[in-house]
């Protein structure tokens, strides 16, 4: 399995690895802990944002090694934000990181 760089954000980490495959398939995987972020509403809240840009990327994500399948993890580093400023803020952060990735 190929393990691209990963993106470090100050929230979030990212990982792209991939693996030859006779049919391409885009997985993701998310570590969003307790510790981190208590409530279940921001847990689910940051799942349902990190499904939205890979939906947003997935041909980008599978076009960058033709042939192989593709799994990207999504790991968060720090507690989320409890005001809706700083959360939008925390998504514009996830979505450059996302951005970066695909470069």
């Amino acid at each position: 399995m190929q393990q691209r760089p990963r993106v470090s954000l100050p929230q979030f980490q990212l990982y792209l690895m991939s693996e030859p495959s006779a049919v391409p398939v885009l997985r993701l995987g998310l570590v969003v802990p307790k510790r981190q972020v208590r409530r279940a509403v921001g847990r689910n809240l940051i799942k349902r944002w990190a499904r939205v840009l890979v939906r947003e990327h997935a041909d980008t994500l599978l076009a960058l090694n033709p042939g192989h399948s593709v799994d990207l993890l999504v790991r968060i580093r720090a507690p989320l934000p409890t005001d809706r400023a700083h959360r939008r803020a925390s998504f514009d952060i996830l979505r450059a990181g996302f951005s970066r990735l695909v470069r």
